[in-house]
């Protein structure tokens, strides 16, 4: 998720709220919100360096209409090195191509926006709890996010929504499942290619379907393209990398697309 580096002590810290929602990261811990039509909720956010050991109810990231994003940036494992908002609740406003650091917030601490979508009511997002894991379980910052209200000590409503969507205009047509499907992997490599491997794998079966090992892409930031003819099943897509921060950023506008 940082950028690349081969020294030891390069600094370990990660994107934002609103850049890792973008990328698509811990798609499956995000929470949607729209306080203005559902009300004041009471959420529990995990740590997203404890993404591994969070449950299906405990999100990293937290996204408020599209335009704020909660993130507990704990200044911990691989994000050790980050020097803004330690161990804080951020704030960040999204726009398309721009995010906006808004605030971090600590225990007692809250973020307000008034007249919050011309609705003549405030938004207030409060941090009530801080609580801290172990055995397994993730550290988390427990919020109130509400309009005009804070609902510290109510329990908990973590339920992890689907983005909303435009209902259609017409009704879809009657789809048939083809025999097979092409899947394409696209892959921009930053300044260390060889540090990244990936693999394509039929989860049914356990078989490679396609895969690309360390130390095979040599040139700095070379494309590559790769399409694989497969049944119908599910697939699942790995990406390693050997440093262990991922492809982006300050060694190059790197992207995977699959």
């Amino acid at each position: 998720m940082a950028a690349g580096h081969k020294e030891s002590e390069w600094p370990r810290k990660c994107f934002n709220g609103h850049k890792n929602w973008i990328l698509g990261w811990y798609e499956s811990r995000t929470l949607y919100l729209n306080p203005v039509q559902q009300g004041s909720r009471l959420v529990k956010l995990a740590a997203f360096v404890d993404y591994d050991e969070t449950a299906s109810d405990e999100p990293v990231l937290v996204n408020i209409d599209g335009k704020f994003f909660l993130q507990y940036n704990r200044a911990t494992k691989f994000n050790v090195h980050t020097e803004e908002k330690k161990d804080q609740v951020t704030v960040t406003e999204g726009t398309p191509g721009i995010s906006e650091n808004r605030g971090g917030l600590s225990k007692d601490d809250q973020f307000e926006v008034e007249d919050y979508q011309d609705s003549g009511e405030t938004l207030i997002i409060r941090v009530c709890e801080d609580q801290r894991g172990g055995n397994n379980d993730p550290d988390i910052m427990v919020i109130s996010v509400g309009m005009n209200e804070i609902i510290c000590g109510q329990p908990l409503t973590n339920v992890l929504t689907e983005p909303p969507t435009e209902p259609p205009t017409e009704p879809p047509a009657p789809q048939t499942k083809p025999d097979s499907y092409e899947i394409k992997i696209q892959v921009k490599h930053d300044r260390w290619p060889e540090e990244t491997a990936w693999t394509l794998v039929d989860t049914s079966s356990g078989q490679i379907m396609g895969r690309q090992k360390e130390n095979s892409i040599f040139e700095d930031y070379q494309e590559i393209e790769k399409v694989y003819t497969v049944g119908s099943g599910q697939y699942k897509f790995k990406m390693t990398d050997r440093y262990g921060d991922g492809i982006c950023c300050g060694y190059g506008k790197s992207r995977i697309k699959a």
